[in-house]
Order: C-alpha cells, then sequence, then structure tokens
C-alpha cells in the first residue's frame, strides 16, 4: 500500500513561500557574483592598460617639430600592440599615431575631451563605437615641459571579452 502525502491549505502555503524565498536568495546572490566578476575584470583591464600606457609618458619631452616622429617611434616599439590599441594625439586634437598602423581623422573621443578640460588631465569613457563595438578608453594628457607640446595618450580597449566572462558567470 502506498502512502500519499497530501499538502493542503498553510502546509502548501507554507512550503510554497518557502521555495519561493530560498529561490529568490540563489537568484540574488548569482546576479550580484556576476555583478562582481564583471566589475573585477573592468578594473584589471584598466589597471593594465593604465600600465602599459605609461610607456608613452617620454613624449612629454618631445619638441613640437619631433612629436610626430617620435609618436611613430613609441608606437613602433610598443610591445602589447595585440592586447590594446593606443593612439597618440598632438596638441591641436589631431591624432598623429595609431597602433593599428592607420591614422583616422574625426573620431569620437569623448574621453580626450574630458581629459582636455580636466584638472587631472585625465578622461574615461565606456560605451558603444560607431560600429557597435562596445569598448573602454581612457585618455592621458601628456605633461607640458616647457617645449609647448602637451599632446595625449589615447587607449582603447575592446569589452567583447569581458562580457562574455559575465555571460558565463551568470550561466554558472
Amino acid at each position: 500500500m502506498e502512502t500519499v502525502i497530501k499538502v493542503k491549505g498553510i502546509t502548501r502555503r507554507w512550503i510554497f513561500n518557502t521555495m519561493l524565498t530560498i529561490a529568490s536568495a540563489v537568484l540574488v546572490t548569482i546576479v550580484a557574483f556576476g555583478f562582481f566578476i564583471y566589475s573585477y575584470y573592468c578594473n584589471l583591464a584598466k589597471s593594465t592598460a593604465d600600465s602599459y600606457a605609461r610607456f608613452f609618458t617620454g613624449l612629454s619631452y618631445s619638441t613640437l617639430d619631433k612629436f610626430t616622429d617620435n609618436a611613430h617611434d613609441y608606437i613602433e616599439r610598443f610591445q602589447q600592440k595585440d592586447l590594446m590599441r593606443v593612439q597618440i594625439i598632438d596638441n591641436m586634437g589631431n591624432i598623429v599615431a595609431d597602433t593599428d598602423g592607420y591614422v583616422t581623422q574625426n573620431v569620437a573621443m569623448p574621453d580626450y575631451y574630458t581629459a582636455r578640460n580636466s584638472t587631472s588631465g585625465t578622461g574615461s569613457y565606456r560605451g558603444q563605437l560607431d560600429t557597435g563595438e562596445r569598448v573602454m578608453s581612457q585618455t592621458i594628457m601628456l605633461s607640458d615641459v616647457g617645449n609647448g607640446v602637451n599632446g595625449a595618450v589615447r587607449w582603447i580597449i575592446s569589452m567583447t571579452p569581458i562580457y562574455y566572462k559575465f555571460a558565463f558567470s551568470m550561466v554558472l
């Protein structure tokens, strides 16, 4: 003979409410963990890119007539071209050298304009390019050491791998 437990009334509501509370707590924990992973990787990518960009601070000592030539030399010697894109911007706001190998003009650079107007000399941007790719970029104004150059270094990294890590952590 089989024993059948019938769940009615208050017992049924208690089991439903308990299971709903547990499931909600697990879901909130998973989402919080996912955002923690996302934040961690974003901060790691930003600090890594910042450390690579310090390579270009020597351009501050370039004279105005040698700035473009020195920028190309620095771009040629930069070892992490496969990890991030770097653009060298002159004091007029024109891109004079790029790790992609070609110089484009009329590019939206919200981080550059923020850096130019800030007291810290840095500006950051996180958003989408015209192509739809999600990126993070930062511009660091070069110090003016009395030679009147004061250009900028701008790095750009794709956020796609970070979004994949975020999505993967949410699935787990």
